[in-house]
């Protein structure tokens, strides 16, 4: 019995490899290991904060998509005409776009969104159910602050596409005139959708197709990436929506910018 207990207390006894593994802490591989590893979180970690661009200037193309799409569906639905203005309101918030029967005039359909933005009633300003604001541009907004829509007038395009590398939209199909569509020379001020004298859009309730006004006219709109606290960055990804005059399909085109991609033109 004592001989038992003897062996059973020698048993539990840590030997000296034991003693010793506690007592050396850890070895340099274990080291270099865990130094890889938090090498490795903190490259992943600069992607991503680097990319936040290209994270942006997609989804506001998606979303831009979105809403001219969900218009003619509308229009293919009631039937109806249906306009889709946009205009500037602010400097915190320049950029509003909204729609609604294109029956109604351009004032009376715009004072009727910024009654819903502003969540009370503006003096002698319309009231239709059928407004709906489809975007609106929000500084504080995370994705908005990495992203905008490009305004006539302004240098972000040019100042976006001028990173070293960056391929010239002009210079690749459709846009050099070689091929069947060609989008030649559309790549213009006079086509922005946002242009001061094309701001309506009208989605036919008939042929289904946008027209610019009441006239066929194709127009583009255009994203470029930026930063929260300045505006375009040489090599930032760019982003183009193009509808040809009187036409219903909406060609989008993506530029990851030279900063985190190949800065070249791809359709999407």
């Amino acid at each position: 019995m004592h001989s038992f207990l003897r062996r059973s207390q020698t048993y539990r006894q840590p030997g000296p490899s034991v003693r010793g593994r506690a007592d050396r802490g850890y070895s340099l591989i274990e080291l270099l290991a865990v130094l890889a590893i938090m090498g490795i979180l903190a490259m992943v970690g600069i992607a991503t904060l680097g990319n936040r661009q290209a994270a942006s200037v997609r989804p506001l193309m998606d979303e831009l998509e979105g809403i001219l799409t969900n218009a003619r569906k509308v229009a293919t639905a009631t039937g109806r005409d249906v306009a889709i203005d946009t205009w500037t309101t602010d400097t915190a918030s320049p950029l509003v776009i909204a729609c609604g029967d294109a029956t109604m005039a351009d004032i009376d359909l715009v004072k009727a969104a910024h009654n819903q933005l502003i969540g009370a009633a503006v003096p002698g300003a319309a009231f239709s159910a059928g407004v709906i604001v489809l975007y609106h541009q929000l500084a504080a907004d995370t994705n908005q602050s990495r992203a905008r829509i490009v305004q006539p007038a302004t240098t972000d395009w040019a100042l976006a596409a001028s990173g070293a590398g960056c391929q010239d939209i002009n210079s690749v199909a459709p846009f050099n005139g070689l091929t069947v569509p060609s989008f030649a020379g559309l790549v213009d001020d006079a086509n922005n959708l946002f242009n001061p004298t094309t701001t309506r859009l009208v989605v036919s309730g008939t042929s289904h197709r946008f027209m610019v006004g009441n006239a066929s006219q194709t127009f583009i709109i255009q994203v470029v990436g930026t930063s929260p606290s300045a505006g375009p960055l040489p090599g930032s990804p760019m982003g183009l929506l193009l509808i040809q005059q009187n036409g219903s399909e909406i060609y989008k085109f993506y530029n990851p910018g030279t900063r985190e991609g190949n800065g070249k033109w791809r359709r999407i």
